[in-house]
């Protein structure tokens, strides 16, 4: 960034002289707590000065929603990234074994928390398994911003454009603090880093390089979730370098019968339906992207006029995805729920 922002110190005097040259905040008992300002930080003084002036006209207080709403409006304008709304974790059907595993991870960024800060992890899976969706849902269950870092479209035409955006893009993360970072098929984004004579090869290779030094270096306490279709094209791109900067990866497979009625449940409270009775077994190999659209399609064609249109990329797909849980079985934890008339599956570790 062309300048350093402020620090918190130096927000909380901007906010003590805010109170002070206003005789009419400090009749209002005006608190400055640190924990609050803090919530600033990524702000320039006079971006801060105008979050605080706001927040005390409409809250008669300094208040922290206040203050981080104002930074996003700094990821609006920067340009370089998108903000997603988070989405509750009951919208979320099945996969258990994710859901326990980010509800425990959450305590790592509760304030005074003495536990190593988590850094992220990699999601792998079938398309519509609900990768994007959990991305969604760890922003809601970490109570944080969601931020979605789309490398390709930082890509510039001019000598030096695509790094710089780059660089700006993860400064500006580094400064608003606390939010979810989302990397959505991060293999396709990073396709072009081993293209040998490819127009764009080594400025992606550059913005790669720039990825995988802030993943180890930054201090700040963000949470990175990126989502992968192609495990064995990321393999190949990165060497195993970018999947050891996460803290764990995820293999999201195919829904279990027990996950398909939760999902079923969910779509028909969504599109006020009532289908039930063996649906959940009818759909078996389809991901729950398939099962929404069937349920939507339902609404308008009927149920089995319906059912017989929808074409399960499981079995488009069959070889790809045999390979990838024959990879998952030695490199990944399952995030899927397991019926309960399956073994539950042993702890496995990622192979060194």
């Amino acid at each position: 960034m062309p300048f350093e922002l402020p620090t918190v110190d130096e927000l909380i005097t901007v906010a003590e002289k805010l109170v002070k040259d206003n005789p009419e905040y400090a009749k209002l008992g005006i608190k400055v707590e640190r924990s609050v300002i803090a919530s600033a930080k990524g702000l320039t003084i006079t971006e801060a000065e105008n979050s605080f002036a706001r927040s005390v006209v409409q809250k008669k207080a300094f208040v922290r929603e206040v203050l981080e709403e104002e930074k996003l409006q700094v990821i609006k304008k920067s340009g370089l990234m998108e903000l997603f709304e988070p989405v509750s974790i009951d919208q979320l059907g099945g996969l258990d074994g994710l859901k326990q595993y980010i509800e425990k991870r959450k305590k790592g960024f509760e304030p005074e928390s003495s536990l190593p800060t988590p850094k992220g992890i990699l999601l792998v899976g079938v398309p519509g398994g609900g990768k994007s969706l959990s991305a969604k849902v760890i922003a809601s269950v970490f109570g944080c911003p969601l931020v979605r870092l789309d490398i390709g479209a930082l890509k510039g035409s001019k000598v030096g454009e695509s790094e710089a955006r780059m660089r700006a893009a993860l400064a500006i993360i580094d400064a608003i603090g606390f939010c979810v970072v989302w990397v959505d098929e991060i293999e396709k984004v990073l396709s072009g880093v081993q293209s040998s004579g490819h127009v764009d090869a080594g400025i992606t290779s550059t913005m790669f390089s720039s990825l995988l030094t802030w993943m180890q270096e930054s201090k700040s306490p963000h949470y990175l979730v990126a989502t992968c279709n192609e495990i064995q094209d990321l393999l190949e791109i990165s060497q195993g370098a970018l999947l050891r900067r996460f803290d764990d990866i995820f293999f999201v497979d195919l829904p279990t019968e027990k996950e398909r009625v939760e999902i079923i449940d969910i779509m028909n409270k969504r599109y006020k339906t009532s289908l039930n009775g063996n649906l959940a077994s009818r759909t078996e190999g389809w991901t729950g992207a398939e099962i929404e659209k069937y349920v939507v399609a339902s609404v308008y064609e009927g149920e089995e006029s319906s059912f017989i249109n929808v074409k399960p990329i499981s079995k488009q797909n069959a070889t790809i995805l045999d390979k990838a849980r024959e990879w998952a079985k030695f490199n990944a934890r399952p995030a899927n729920s397991k019926d309960a008339d399956e073994p539950q599956a042993e702890t496995r570790k990622i192979r060194k």
